[in-house]
């Protein structure tokens, strides 16, 4: 990397980021795709009508069938597309996520300790929406246990090198972790990860949830996002689900309060440039 590069600032990031999602939105209504702010950029959507301040990312959700149609589209537009890229296990050979990331290539990502995401530009997050059946499904203890296992082992074979944890008994189980992942490999188990998450389609759902990201992943009532709520966001204006209060009361509680004064800050491992 060049060393006269400059981090940049949150100010910065915001600016940029706000870019992505106009282009973003743009290829949703010219293709009449769907997507749901997400996350702690839809709290910032409700509680500061914007980013939160501390905040370094924008995160969306879009149903299964959108999410794949729009990195397809994505692919076979790649050279008009230009700054703008997406990032995908179909299109990115080891990349390490089963989500996908739209980038604006004009800047440079430097991960810390995350393997082949180091040529990403600047992005947003796509998070797919799958069928969670009668919701029971995702609560049980045999799908917990999978999901944990799996997620947690593929979040150490992505990783560059072995950091070990500062919990004393984690030092001892964590390298176990990490060797064990690298055989078995970050593909496999992004396969075996994203199959466990389709076991159910959405339209014989009554549930929907991000099965292949977290390791507690909650099931929400499909009718919250049976239409599409507008909400300012700096500039511009995004799409939420009609029920996004009962959605962040649900994840989040009283999403309204802010966090202690020591929480707020980025939470992620890797560094923006630009180019």
């Amino acid at each position: 990397m060049d060393v006269s590069m400059k981090e940049l600032s949150i100010e910065e990031i915001h600016s940029g980021t706000i870019e992505i999602i106009k282009r973003f939105i743009n290829i949703c209504e010219t293709n009449k795709y769907t997507y749901f702010t997400a996350f702690g950029s839809l709290i910032g959507a409700v509680r500061h009508k914007g980013f939160i301040p501390w905040d370094d990312d924008f995160d969306v959700y879009m149903f299964r069938e959108d999410y794949d149609r729009f990195i397809s589209y994505c692919i076979k537009h790649e050279k008009e597309l230009y700054p703008f890229k997406i990032y995908s296990r179909k299109n990115i050979k080891g990349y390490p996520y089963n989500i996908a990331r739209f980038c604006d290539m004009r800047y440079k990502l430097v991960s810390i300790n995350s393997s082949n995401v180091d040529n990403m530009g600047m992005f947003i997050d796509i998070y797919p929406l799958d069928g969670a059946g009668n919701g029971k499904y995702i609560s049980t203890k045999l799908f917990s246990a999978k999901n944990k296992v799996l997620i947690s082992l593929a979040n150490k074979a992505g990783k560059n090198k072995l950091i070990l944890p500062k919990s004393r008994i984690h030092q001892i189980t964590y390298p176990v972790a990490y060797y064990v992942s690298k055989m078995i490999g970050l593909k496999r188990l992004l396969n075996l990860l994203e199959k466990q998450g389709k076991k159910y389609k959405i339209k014989d759902s009554n549930y929907i949830a991000n099965l292949v990201w977290t390791t507690c992943p909650t099931p929400l009532p499909k009718k919250w996002f049976s239409e599409i709520d507008e909400l300012k966001f700096e500039d511009i204006t995004v799409s939420v689900p009609k029920g996004y209060k009962k959605l962040l009361t649900l994840i989040y509680g009283d999403y309204m309060k802010l966090p202690p004064e020591k929480d707020r800050r980025a939470q992620h491992e890797y560094k923006l440039y630009r180019k």
